[in-house]
């Protein structure tokens, strides 16, 4: 996720070569899983803001990165994802039992629980505009 985020800024810097960037991204990225299981299709928003240079044929920048992750959990064995709508929080609709706190399908397959995090990088670096 990292390097995609890179490569991306990357090619902004190069557009922009001298001046301000500031430039947003959203996407779920399927390989979290691989950090920890539990974590696999969470969504990551990034903005990063910095300032891009150009000297001769390259281009520096520094530059903060700003994440925001999420995703929302329920059972160990994923029943809700693989047998059930819907998948998200915001989409469930409201009806006489959720002002009892629980819905049907919470009972028959699990509460949905929101996990979230942030963090920020530091990004500098140097591209050349030949690439």
């Amino acid at each position: 996720m990292y390097k995609n985020v890179e490569n991306q800024v990357a090619e902004k810097m190069r557009a922009i070569r001298n001046g301000v960037l500031i430039y947003r991204t959203e996407n779920s990225y399927s390989r979290l899983g691989e950090v920890k299981w539990v974590f696999g299709g969470g969504t990551i928003q990034t903005i990063t803001s910095g300032k891009v240079m150009q000297n001769g044929n390259t281009v520096s920048i520094d530059a903060e990165i700003q994440y925001a992750y999420y995703d929302e959990f329920t059972d160990i064995f994923d029943i809700r994802d693989l047998f059930m709508k819907p998948h998200l929080l915001s989409d469930l609709s409201p009806n006489w039992y959720t002002s009892l706190g629980v819905t049907i399908s919470e009972a028959a397959f699990g509460r949905m629980y929101p996990i979230t995090g942030s963090w920020k990088t530091k990004l500098t670096g140097t591209v050349s505009l030949k690439e």
